[in-house]
């Protein structure tokens, strides 16, 4: 153990030194990545990449999913037409971003037909332009993100365009067609703004499964000077709306009364697609003030290999007062990989005892009198537990501070007891997972005595993974 101690902290001393030269031999790092020149894969150039950089991506088709954990700007040199992103795994999201301040431009990005083109989760500040999102589950969702901007897609043939599960955010000029649910706003609890967007030919244009008005702003936050068949006007702008019938009596290209939407409203529909509306650059909302993207019409020049003789560095060329701060970063680079050891360590740790329970209740037999009395599961399977488990800190509902009450823990992990489990308890397990979530990221649903449809759990199953994508849930069905 402690030659490998040992092997380790001479490693990180090396790697840090010879880091610390770098600023010494005035080598400016290249914030554009190229791909395929460079690194073959979006993937490959993310893991190279350092936050604020640019990854540049050719012509051609890629075959992957990309898991988007920097902020980096991803574009395509030539636009949509020509650079593609087909799902490796159509299970798996083709975009994954869970990083601040990322764009994704230009792309056709398809084939995810059970998951997602885009999945932004809880992030803020990014940007979605000027891409082709189409044969998807979900064309682009946002959990749990705000302050981003959607704007001049086209999102068409996907199950849901676009999942808002999230607030203050802008979706604005969009091209959304042919899709089952064009938006989908069952869980979009705060303000967000959706605004010249073409809704055409979908199944649902939208959707609130709990019919209830939502704080949804169907139009522009301030009013807008634009100009509509050679004529200048200036008003708060909506959405075009397929299916809508009312009237435009003053010709300014907005209909006469409010276009309805579940119970929210349009207040200013327009009458023709926003391509329609030309709007000038000065405009307050228009494209230049809201971080719009466009695909660069020439591209930059490629960052050259630094000099062989950079790898040649000797230690005369470093200043004696560098020394001191080389020294200090090796022994802070040493601290921060044991720590990350550690850390990874005790993750390992938490995923085996995790799989250890699950295998211990799956072999566990309930006393046949407790077939009717759900409280009477509970004590049963913690006194199981415990025994099975004494090393472990078992607890029958142990509270958290913002009241959430698992049945049972053993450490990290939450323990929700059903039965007899019947299809309104099953509905029951979704809303736990949002009290649970803040706190636990293994849970586990024991289900006695269950009197629910299979489709049913599978549904509950959907919802779950698609909502708290960063949670390890398990269902055992006794």
């Amino acid at each position: 153990m402690k030659r490998r101690l040992g092997q380790l902290y001479w490693a990180a001393l090396s790697v840090i030194f010879v880091l610390s030269l770098i600023p010494l031999t005035s080598v400016d790092a290249a914030s554009i990545i190229y791909v395929p020149d460079r690194y073959p894969t979006i993937q490959a150039a993310v893991d190279a990449a350092n936050t604020g950089d640019t990854i540049l991506v050719g012509d051609g088709t890629y075959t992957e999913n990309v898991k988007v954990n920097k902020s980096v700007a991803i574009k395509s040199e030539n636009g949509k037409e020509a650079t593609i992103i087909q799902a490796a795994n159509p299970d798996t999201k083709v975009f994954l971003v869970t990083a601040d301040n990322v764009r994704i431009d230009g792309f056709t990005i398809k084939g995810a037909s059970n998951s997602h083109g885009i999945a932004l989760i809880q992030v803020t500040g990014c940007t979605i332009a000027n891409n082709n999102i189409l044969n998807n589950m979900w064309g682009i969702s946002l959990t749990e993100s705000s302050n981003n901007i959607i704007s001049n897609n086209r999102i068409s043939g996907n199950d849901c365009g676009i999942d808002l599960s999230s607030s203050n955010n802008i979706i604005y000029k969009n091209y959304i067609v042919g899709n089952d649910t064009a938006i989908d706003t069952s869980f979009s609890f705060d303000v967000n703004t959706i605004y010249l967007n073409d809704f055409i030919n979908n199944t649902r244009n939208a959707f609130n499964r709990y019919s209830k008005q939502s704080a949804i702003i169907w139009h522009s936050s301030e009013q807008i000077s634009y100009i509509y068949k050679d004529e200048t006007f200036r008003s708060y702008l909506g959405n075009y709306w397929r299916d809508y019938t009312g009237t435009d009596s003053s010709g300014d290209g907005i209909g006469d009364t409010p276009h309805n939407i579940n119970s929210d409203e349009d207040s200013y529909p327009l009458m023709d697609p926003f391509e329609s509306y030309k709007i000038p650059s000065t405009s307050p909302e228009s494209p230049s003030n809201i971080n719009q993207v466009s695909t660069p019409s020439e591209s930059p020049p490629k960052a050259t290999e630094p000099p062989s003789s950079v790898s040649q560095v000797s230690a005369t060329q470093i200043p004696s007062n560098i020394l001191p701060i080389i020294i200090i970063f090796c022994f802070i680079a040493l601290i921060i990989f044991l720590v990350v050891r550690f850390y990874q360590w005790r993750l390992r740790k938490r995923d085996e005892l995790f799989e250890r329970v699950c295998k211990a209740i799956e072999k566990y037999e309930p006393p046949p009198r407790h077939s009717t009395i759900e409280i009477a599961y509970h004590w049963a399977l913690f006194e199981y537990l415990r025994n099975k488990f004494p090393s472990n800190k078992v607890g029958l509902e142990t509270r958290t501070e913002d009241g959430a009450r698992p049945d049972i823990t053993i450490d990290h992990i939450a323990i929700e007891v059903k039965g007899p489990t019947g299809a309104n308890d099953l509905d029951t397990l979704i809303a736990k997972c949002w009290k649970f979530s803040q706190h636990y990221k293994n849970i586990i649903f024991v289900l006695f005595a269950p009197k629910y449809r299979p489709q049913k759990l599978d549904q509950v199953k959907a919802e779950i993974r698609k909502r708290y994508p960063e949670i390890t849930a398990r269902f055992i069905s006794k």
